[in-house]
This record gives structure tokens, sequence and C-alpha cells, in this order.
């Protein structure tokens, strides 16, 4: 760190976490002025080194992960701390104050190498969120992640079943707890998770509709409680699970394993005996929802609102679903142009 004359003015010169030469103006004419304003900025550079404290990044993923627990759902804390190990693995574990824009540059370019552009942004916009959290920690003065821009993702559009491809999809189903979870998900568009952390009580069968909501158990993606309808086919489905006991979950069948990863898989082994898509997933059911009902004419904000969506840009990716009702739309302008 030194002084620099430029012009009337003294600039300090110093290097930045990531090496580069920087300059900052001392507002001072004097050399005596500007060596006074430079002790004085070293003293307070120092002291705000001296505040942060030093932390591993191993040991910053572990206080990471009790604070995400408590803020996200499990599937997205997984997530965080996916990405985390992998920057961990690739670039090294460094105190966090140690990782520069360089160290991020790095990850990205090989993280292309190897991964879509989807998976890169996304252990970007991961990292980016957890070093936030340690800037607001006071573990790190800046986060490097902020300082390099995001790769552009092409948009890919969601893959939907036909009705008739799930119609075959639950002609082959034989487990019944795999069909009604089928048929629940392609009716009302709910995720995976809150269909598995369901219970009875919040479903309403005389007014026809399901709250989805968090509890001690169960955070919702967006953390927004939601009520949505269901139609009188589904009805008829959760009437007849629910005719037995009015407590507890609504897919809990006795005696087998039932969660997320088993009725994933249940799900996908149904898909590759009917020699469907293999890319579709039982997300692809949520997706499927969304899809008949843009093709029926519902608007994009109605659809929002039943899939919880915060934003209605993430609902857009069915926009190209409606060309006729777009087009019956622009047709109402009319001009006498004779």
């Amino acid at each position: 760190m030194h002084l620099l004359k430029r012009g009337s003015y003294y600039y300090i010169c110093f290097k930045n976490q990531d090496g580069k030469e920087v300059r900052t103006t001392t507002g001072k004419k004097t050399k005596a002025e500007a060596t006074e304003y430079l002790i004085k900025f070293r003293t307070e550079e120092f002291e705000k080194k001296m505040k942060q404290e030093r932390k591993l990044l191993s040991v910053f993923m572990k206080e990471f992960e009790r604070h995400s627990q408590c803020e996200h759902s499990p599937k997205t804390t997984s997530s965080y701390l996916t990405s985390m190990r992998e920057f961990q693995r690739v670039i090294g574990d460094r105190e966090l104050s140690q990782y520069g824009i360089r160290d991020v540059e790095e990850f990205i370019l090989q993280k292309r190498a190897k991964n879509s552009l989807h998976s890169v942004r996304s252990y970007h916009t991961h990292l980016s969120a957890a070093f936030e959290v340690a800037k607001r920690w006071n573990y790190v003065e800046e986060n490097p992640f902020r300082k390099v821009k995001r790769v552009r993702a092409p948009q890919s559009l969601p893959i939907f079943l036909t009705k008739a491809e799930f119609q075959k999809l639950l002609q082959l189903t034989e487990d019944g707890d795999l069909r009604d979870v089928m048929v629940l998900a392609v009716t009302t568009g709910m995720r995976l998770g809150e269909i598995i952390a369901l219970k009875r009580e919040d479903v309403n069968l005389a007014n026809c509709t399901i709250l989805i909501r968090n509890t001690e158990e169960f955070m919702t993606k967006t953390k927004m409680n939601r009520a949505i309808p269901m139609s009188a086919s589904l009805a008829s489905v959760l009437n007849r699970r629910m005719a037995t006991e009015q407590h507890g979950k609504v897919f809990q069948p006795k005696g087998k394993r039932f969660d997320a990863e088993t009725v994933s898989k249940g799900f996908k082994e149904i898909v590759r005996k009917a020699e469907l898509n293999d890319k579709i997933h039982f997300h692809s059911l949520r997706h499927t929802f969304a899809s008949w009902l843009v093709q029926g004419g519902v608007s994009l904000y109605e659809v929002q609102k039943l899939l919880g969506h915060s934003n209605i840009a993430v609902t857009q990716i069915y926009s190209h679903l409606q060309p006729e009702t777009l087009h019956n739309t622009v047709n109402k302008i009319t001009l006498d142009l004779n």
C-alpha cells in the first residue's frame, strides 16, 4: 500500500483480495495530508479485517446447514450443500475471505466443461446466496459470486403427458396407492413433497378444497399456504381413502415404505413399462396439470395461483401452449382500414 500522485491529487494504491491493484483517491493535494490520510486508511482496513471472523468453508457449511434447515425445505437445503461441497472439492477448503473472483471463474469454467448450463447456473445461484449469508454474518467483506456474471441457460419447455398417455400409465399401475397419488398430482398440480405431507384434516370434502400449509414437519417451497380446489373425480378418490380414518396423513399405507423416493422410482418404472419419453418423471405430472389447463383456455394468472408460483414469470413457461387464446384476444382489436 503506497501513495501515488496523479495530477493535483494523491491516490492510495493497494491490492484487493483477488490480487488486482486498485486505487482510491485521498482527496488531498499535499504529501503531508495524503500521508496522514494513508495512515488512517491503513488503520481502518486493518480493523475491518480483524473484525471479520476467520471461518473455513467446511466449518461454515455446518453452520449454514443448521440455518438453512430453519429457512428452507430439505430439498433446497440439500441443493445448497451439494453446491458448496462441489466448490470445496474443485477449489479447496479455505477461509471464506480467501476466495476471490478468480476462484469463482475457475469453478464456473470447470463446471461448464462437464455440466449443462442449467446445472452451472444452479451452482452459481446457490453459492452466491450462501456467501451472502456469510457476508451478513461478517465472515467475508464481499461476495465474490456477485461479481461474476451468471451464465445464461436456454429456456427448456416443460415435458407433459397427453391424456391418452396418462390413461395408459394408470392402466399399467397395479399399486393402488401409487395410482391415487398420480391422480392427485395430475388433477391438482401438487408437488410430490406436498402430497406425501398432506394430512387428512387439510382435505375438506364438503367444500372440495385441499389446504397446503406449513407444519412442524413440512415447509412449502414458497413458505406460503394455499388452498386449491379438487375435481369431482379426485373428491371420490379422497373420499374412499378417508372413509376409515379422519386423522394422520392421507397417504400412509400400512406395512410398506411410502416416501418421495419410493413414489418417484415406482412412477419411473411405469413410464418405462409404457415405453414413453424417459425424460418424464413424477414432477412432469405437475407440468401436465398446468399444460392441460392452459390448453383449455385457463389464464396464466389462474394457473400461477393454483401452482403456488410466487412469480408469474415462472408460469410463463406454459405460455407457448395458448396461441389460440392469444389469437382470440388480439382479434378483439378491429380497425376499419377502408
